[in-house]
């Protein structure tokens, strides 16, 4: 899987609602780009899977298109390897005006993160989340404040 493929996705499936892969293994990490173009192409997408087992398959910039495109998802899964840090999940939660169901499997976001994001988006009404694997070192507070506590 490459950002290629994610494009040409987005540029001629314009009436997809539903997305869903598992990215097993890719060379071309992070996917941020294709995920932007098929957002952009795809503008009815209700409903976006992304599953990534090995290599950073999005970086916070990512979750941040998914955040500013996805106007109409209503449905987000997200697996493993997302994001570098809880930024991304609060970039991701300044947009998504309709998203009401949000799953991660063993993502890098803190409690905090979490937290932050439902307050964000107030059309939420389901939030699975399997497996906190954030810690101190991906605390969305700039080090300098972190370290004069």
């Amino acid at each position: 899987m490459t950002n290629k493929v994610l494009c040409n996705i987005g540029k001629h499936m314009k009436k997809l609602k539903e997305f869903k892969m598992g990215f097993v293994y890719t060379k071309n990490f992070p996917l941020d780009n294709g995920v932007r173009s098929l957002l952009i192409g795809c503008d009815k997408l209700e409903k976006l899977d992304l599953l990534f087992v090995r290599g950073q398959g999005l970086s916070d910039k990512g979750l941040g298109y998914i955040g500013k495109y996805g106007h109409n998802l209503r449905h987000l899964s997200l697996g493993f390897n997302v994001g570098e840090s809880d930024a991304g999940l609060v970039e991701l939660s300044k947009g998504c005006p309709k998203l009401q169901y949000l799953s991660t499997v063993r993502c890098r976001f803190s409690k905090e993160a979490f937290d932050i994001f439902r307050c964000n988006v107030t059309s939420l009404r389901y939030l699975l989340v399997d497996g906190i694997l954030g810690s101190a070192y991906r605390s969305i507070e700039p080090k300098g404040l972190a370290e004069s506590e």
